[in-house]
């Protein structure tokens, strides 16, 4: 089940990147440029905030701050927090 719910969550992340669009032109960028740019950013942010706690999908219990940092995380992302939830049944 756990390596399920982990290999779920790479495909997420996969996917996330895949959203992310590559600058093509050259020089001073324009508005909407920068504004791709940060998209990315924050695309990139989530990638790595659900690398570095991947752990909080399959761990037993969560802590207080545990669980803030999951919701934080998964904000946008019900299918993950739906992940969550079946590892809790699976547990209970």
């Amino acid at each position: 089940m756990n390596k399920g719910v982990l290999q779920a969550v790479a495909q997420v992340r996969r996917e996330l990147d895949k959203k992310k669009t590559r600058r093509s032109k050259r020089g001073c960028p324009t508005k909407q440029e920068k504004a791709l740019v940060r998209k990315n950013e924050r695309i990139q942010k989530k990638i790595g905030a659900l690398f570095e706690h991947r752990y909080l999908f399959v761990q037993k219990e969560l802590s207080a701050k545990e669980w803030k940092t999951f919701l934080e995380m998964t904000k946008g992302m019900p299918e993950l927090r739906t992940l969550r939830e079946r590892v809790d049944l699976v547990y209970w």
